[in-house]
């Protein structure tokens, strides 16, 4: 009785595995027509400002992240690459920044993003009336000045001293 339940289990087998090849080599897909994707996480970002003190979990970071885009990009082996524009060392004491947005560059409603955003982004990361999560390395900006529709000049802070990894760094991304 066992050898005979064992050959109905393995002839079972044998037949399902048929029909999984046939069903996976059979016909031509079709190309599935666009969509949603729905995610579920185990929480949702109380808000998509990683900024704010209170929202820079996890998920917000993994979503608003992937969507807000940054003047460079941080590589794997620490390097800065431009990304929304270039930059240009123009003095090393005090150290000076020239960045320069790529033509084109636009909101999500399609307006030009232009240097005056860039500077008044400064000014509200650097407002001690909101609650950040941090505002490291944006205390060591002097002053943006606007030049024209894309251009912004900063100057650092006298704290920023040859050598120092961040400004090397950003001679190092203005450089491309």
């Amino acid at each position: 009785m066992h050898r005979r339940s064992l050959k109905l289990v393995l002839g079972m087998l044998v037949a399902a595995t048929g029909l999984i090849i046939a069903g996976a080599a059979g016909g031509v897909s079709q190309k599935a027509s666009a969509g949603s994707v729905v995610f579920g996480a185990e929480q949702e970002p109380p808000c998509l400002n990683g900024f704010l003190a209170g929202c820079n979990n996890t998920w917000t970071s993994w979503t608003a992240g992937t969507a807000l885009a940054s003047p460079y990009l941080v590589y794997p082996d620490f390097s800065l690459r431009p990304y929304m524009g270039s930059a240009k060392v123009l003095k090393k004491r005090p150290f000076t920044l020239r960045v320069t947005l790529n033509k084109g560059m636009k909101w999500s409603d399609g307006k030009a993003i232009t240097a005056a955003d860039v500077v008044f982004t400064w000014h509200e990361i650097m407002n001690p009336n909101y609650d950040l999560a941090g505002r490291a390395g944006w205390e060591l900006i002097k002053s943006a000045k606007v030049n024209n529709a894309r251009t912004v000049t900063f100057t650092f802070t006298a704290g920023l001293l040859s050598g120092d990894s961040r400004e090397h760094n950003a001679a190092r991304a203005s450089e491309g």
